[in-house]
């Protein structure tokens, strides 16, 4: 199967952000790894200038009838302005991942991205939230979040927790980036201090590779999120994969990923004063969580997001050219009715 990803984030693409959409390349390198699958990756630099999105459409376009391509996909709705000409004008199925603020952000961008789910054979939504704005404009429509790299975060015996008594408590993200909420974030290490009594080493995920977060996740105490808007956010997983308590505010598909998850917490809404005492209940606790046996049960490891990813192609993909592609447990099923 020819897979073309067209994407407005990729590991390394943005020099001001290198590793921003390090889970779409994870994706690509877990699809390659899976066999029977070349996958070919165009960036859009959305980053630079919104005027990135208009200009990609015959750079895409030219590619998709070039290559022939079984399989367009699209990560970011924005990425997508070119899926009208690929879908009328090449043989290639149309498939767009939307990841949270095109669907969720301004209203701009939910215009276009919605505008672009209609030309697609597939969509899929990394959460539940994500995938209920869709279906209604798109029947084939799936929920597949963003996988976690299993053999990069696991623990390891000889992680060490924080180097002095004060725990580490982690902000998922840059502080300049408005939606995570940071000042939120601050209220509730404030308040801890005040009115529990206790000192934390604040860390940001920023500006860090891949093993970096690993090892900070490692070391950490609990992971705070106070977003304004998520999808599946990875780092919540990532944090789970670790088994590192997660406190958060109800956002995204949060909810499901923590239920059954202990100790940690989601709080309903963004209450500093609630935040505060889950954070403390985590930190007085001193205990790792079982997110890592929940995540397994999930599916949302590398190799499991993979096969969904290519049941999906195959269903949407001309019988003739993707059959050898599709899951063993329906090859198994047609033998079993010869």
């Amino acid at each position: 199967m020819n897979i073309l990803v067209v994407t407005n984030m990729y590991l390394g693409s943005n020099r001001e952000s290198p590793w921003q959409g390090v889970f779409v390349t994870e994706q690509v390198e877990a699809l390659r790894r899976s066999g029977n699958c070349s996958v070919d990756v165009l960036v859009v630099e959305g980053y630079r200038d919104k005027g990135e999105y208009l200009r990609s459409l015959g750079r895409v376009w030219k590619k998709a009838r070039a290559g022939r391509y079984d399989i367009v996909h699209y990560h970011f709705g924005l990425s997508a302005c070119s899926a009208p000409l690929v879908r009328l004008f090449t043989k290639a199925r149309v498939v767009i991942t939307f990841h949270g603020t095109d669907i969720l952000g301004p209203l701009w961008m939910r215009a276009v991205s919605k505008t672009m789910a209609c030309f697609a054979h597939a969509c899929i939504g990394v959460s539940a939230e994500i995938s209920s704005r869709l279906i209604r404009l798109n029947s084939r429509c799936a929920t597949i979040p963003c996988a976690v790299n299993e053999t990069l975060f696991i623990e390891h015996r000889d992680d060490a927790r924080a180097e002095s008594d004060v725990p580490i408590v982690v902000f998922p993200s840059s502080p300049q980036r408005p939606e995570k909420n940071y000042p939120l974030f601050s209220q509730v290490l404030r308040q801890l201090s005040a009115q529990h009594g206790i000192r934390v080493q604040e860390r940001h995920i920023d500006g860090l590779d891949r093993s970096e977060v690993r090892d900070l996740l490692a070391r950490a105490a609990c992971l705070l999120m106070t977003s304004a808007r998520e999808g599946s956010p990875q780092s919540v997983k990532e944090a789970m994969a670790l088994n590192l308590p997660v406190v958060s505010v109800d956002v995204g598909n949060v909810r499901q990923l923590l239920e059954g998850v202990s100790p940690g917490m989601v709080v309903f809404d963004h209450d500093a004063g609630r935040l505060t005492n889950e954070l403390a209940d985590v930190l007085n606790a001193g205990a790792r969580s079982n997110g890592r046996e929940k995540l397994a049960a999930l599916g949302y490891f590398s190799a499991d997001v993979s096969a969904k990813l290519k049941a999906l192609y195959a269903s949407i993909c001309r019988p003739s050219r993707c059959a050898h592609d599709r899951p063993d447990v329906e090859r198994q099923e047609s033998e079993e009715m010869q």
